[in-house]
């Protein structure tokens, strides 16, 4: 029969709460995380993660197609396709909205958006473990390609 035991569900409930189940555990991935690649590691992960940001703003700076939106703080870069010509603000909205939109579909990389000073951006965060500089080369080749497809189609015309 039902024992009614609370270890009955096998802690599918609870995944944030502590051992004693009263408390969050948010020590336990920072613990884990040290524990397995250390400090020196983490610093690591910190400075790669950073270097991409720059990666991709320095691309946005030298690529004609792209425009620097934020300098990069931390592991965050705000950038957005922007070709020649294109000055309306909304137009370029509804442009970076559908590029935003082709690079998901896609598949190979992945992306969020934000607003900087009103404008629409692309909002790479970098944070995962595996994320490479080739990675961030990866985006910023995504959101020309399909930029480029977009005008190519038509797109605004």
């Amino acid at each position: 029969g039902d024992t009614g035991s609370p270890f009955d569900e096998l802690g599918l409930g609870t995944p944030d709460l502590g051992v004693d189940f009263s408390t969050p555990a948010r020590g336990l991935a920072v613990w884990a995380i040290l524990r397995e690649i250390g400090a020196a590691g983490v610093r690591e992960r910190i400075v790669r993660h950073d270097d991409c940001a720059r990666r991709v703003a320095a691309r946005a700076v030298a690529d004609p197609d792209l425009e620097l939106l934020a300098e990069p703080v931390l592991s965050i870069c705000c950038f957005r396709f922007r070709p020649a010509g294109w000055d309306d603000e909304s137009r370029l909205d509804t442009l970076n909205d559908a590029v935003l939109h082709g690079i998901r579909a896609r598949g190979r990389t992945v992306t969020s958006a934000t607003r900087v000073a009103g404008r629409f951006a692309l909002r790479p965060c970098f944070v995962n473990p595996r994320t490479t500089l080739d990675d961030a080369d990866a985006l910023v080749d995504e959101v020309l390609s399909v930029g480029r497809a977009l005008l190519e189609d038509g797109f605004g015309a």
